[in-house]
């Protein structure tokens, strides 16, 4: 929905946008919140900070959550962030900056040829928005089915240099 161009600390936003306790959704808010914390835990996260916004609409009953765009910053990449369940399937959708080329096997995680540049992607500045992995395996943005293969893709583009 709206792009913030002011990155804000991820707890600092998480604490003040808080979905209402009336929302049905909002356990899918916090699932996500809990999901990028492992993420940190787990990949020696240096910061996560909310860059942007979007408004998802849920599946009935229909609700609407504001959700965070969250850049997450490791060693040896950066990675912008956006969860979106309130489409079938669910959508991971994942811009990522590598120091170096990733060479390795991506084990069908995503389209490799796939360039979201020629859609609209709620939330995401165009900046934000890189080639196809097989135009810049070093910068590019993909589309990923659900947590566990966000997971894999962290493991896989945050560690080693190749």
């Amino acid at each position: 929905m709206s792009t913030d161009h002011t990155a804000i600390d991820f707890f600092e936003w998480i604490n003040d946008n808080n979905p209402p306790e009336n929302l049905q959704y909002r356990k899918g808010f916090w699932d996500y919140v809990e999901f990028v914390q492992r993420l940190m835990q787990k990949h020696e996260v240096e910061k996560a900070e909310v860059v942007g916004t979007y408004l998802m609409k849920t599946p009935p009953p229909v609700e609407e959550l504001l959700m965070p765009v969250v850049r997450i910053v490791c060693r040896s990449a950066s990675f912008v962030v956006k969860y979106d369940f309130g489409v079938w399937p669910e959508r991971w959708t994942v811009s990522v900056s590598r120091r170096l080329p990733y060479a390795g096997c991506t084990f069908g995680l995503f389209d490799e040829r796939a360039d979201l540049r020629l859609k609209s992607v709620s939330g995401f500045d165009a900046e934000w928005l890189y080639a196809s992995f097989r135009e810049n395996p070093a910068r590019f943005t993909c589309e990923l089915r659900d947590e566990w293969d966000v997971a894999v893709f962290f493991t896989l583009m945050s560690h080693g240099e190749s």
